[in-house]
C-alpha cells in the first residue's frame, strides 16, 4: 500500500499569500538611499525611514502596499 504524502509543516508559497511577483527588498540602515533621478535623498533608518520593497519581474523596484507588507511578515512567522 502506497502512503500517503501531506504538506503538514510546508511554508505556503508567495502566490498563496498574495503577494506579488519577483523579489523582495529590503533596505539596509546605514545605506543611501536614491530617488529615480539620482539625488541623494539621506541615510536610511535616519533622513529616511527604512521600508520593504518589490523588485518586480520587468526589473522596475517599488515600495511593497500595505496589504502586501503583512502577507509578507507573515509569511515569515
Amino acid at each position: 500500500m502506497a502512503s500517503k504524502q501531506t504538506n503538514a509543516g510546508a511554508e505556503p508559497a508567495p502566490e498563496a499569500l498574495h503577494l506579488p511577483p519577483g523579489k523582495i527588498l529590503q533596505q539596509l540602515a546605514g545605506t543611501v538611499s536614491y530617488d529615480a533621478k539620482g539625488k541623494a535623498l539621506g541615510v536610511v533608518g535616519r533622513d529616511v525611514p527604512a521600508q520593504l520593497l518589490v523588485q518586480l519581474n520587468d526589473g522596475t523596484i517599488r515600495p511593497l502596499k500595505p496589504a502586501e507588507a503583512r502577507a509578507y511578515k507573515r509569511w515569515l512567522a
